[in-house]
C-alpha cells in the first residue's frame, strides 16, 4: 500500500505539470507564471539541437579521417616501383618466350616424374 501512495503522489505531480504546460502553451508567452516553462523549454530545445549538431559533426569528422587514411593508403600502395621495374616484372601471358620446345619440355617432365617415382 505504501508503494501505491508514493506512485499516486508522483502521478498527481505529473498531472499538475501537464495542466501547467497546457495552460502555458494555450496562453500568451508573456504571462509571468509561464516564464519558467518557456525558459526551460527553450533550454531543452537548444540542448537537443546542439547535441544533434555535435553528433553530425562527429560523424562528418570521423568519415573525413577515414577518407584521408584510405587515400593515403592507396597513394602508398601506388608507389611500388618505378615504371622500368614494373615493365620488367609484368606478366607476359601466353606469348612469353619459352626456352624449351614442346618435345624438350615433355622430356624434362618425364625425367622429373621418373626421378620422383624412384624416390
Amino acid at each position: 500500500m505504501e508503494g501505491i501512495k508514493i506512485i499516486l503522489q508522483y502521478w498527481e505531480q505529473l498531472k499538475r505539470l501537464f495542466v501547467y504546460s497546457q495552460y502555458c502553451t494555450e496562453n500568451d508567452i508573456h504571462i509571468p507564471v509561464c516564464h519558467d516553462f518557456w525558459f526551460w523549454g527553450s533550454i531543452s530545445v537548444i540542448s537537443v539541437g546542439v547535441l544533434i549538431v555535435l553528433f553530425c559533426c562527429k560523424t562528418i569528422i570521423k568519415d573525413q579521417i577515414e577518407y584521408y587514411k584510405n587515400r593515403k593508403h592507396l597513394e602508398a600502395r601506388a608507389i611500388v616501383a618505378d615504371a622500368e621495374t614494373m615493365e620488367k616484372h609484368k606478366w607476359k601471358g601466353d606469348d612469353a618466350d619459352v626456352p624449351l620446345a614442346e618435345e624438350e619440355l615433355a622430356k624434362e617432365i618425364r625425367k622429373a616424374a621418373m626421378a620422383k617415382q624412384s624416390i
